[in-house]
């Protein structure tokens, strides 16, 4: 929240939690077509297979650090005074 005007902290906040549930909805989404896409036929019921649980694991280990490292690239570009925090451009 330093990152922002302290008038504007509840706009930025209803916007970060607005892209948390959309991230969260979309990557259930995927992971539920993945597992759909990958069922396999056990005593004649349809469940996951093996692959498809590995492959949206492999997923949320690509796009994790993904995710990760652009947060990083654009807190880099906000310099913090060093005592408020509040941040000042360069």
């Amino acid at each position: 929240m330093g990152a922002v005007d302290p008038t504007q902290t509840g706009a930025a906040n209803s916007l970060n939690t607005l892209m948390r549930s959309l991230g969260t909805s979309f990557a259930g989404a995927l992971a539920g077509v993945i597992l759909a896409q990958t069922t396999t036929d056990f005593g004649g019921y349809a469940l996951p297979s093996e692959n498809g649980f590995l492959r949206s694991a492999g997923l949320r280990r690509l796009w994790g650090p993904l995710a990760t490292g652009s947060r990083e690239v654009r807190c880099r570009r906000v310099r913090r005074c060093p005592r408020r925090g509040v941040p000042r451009s360069r």
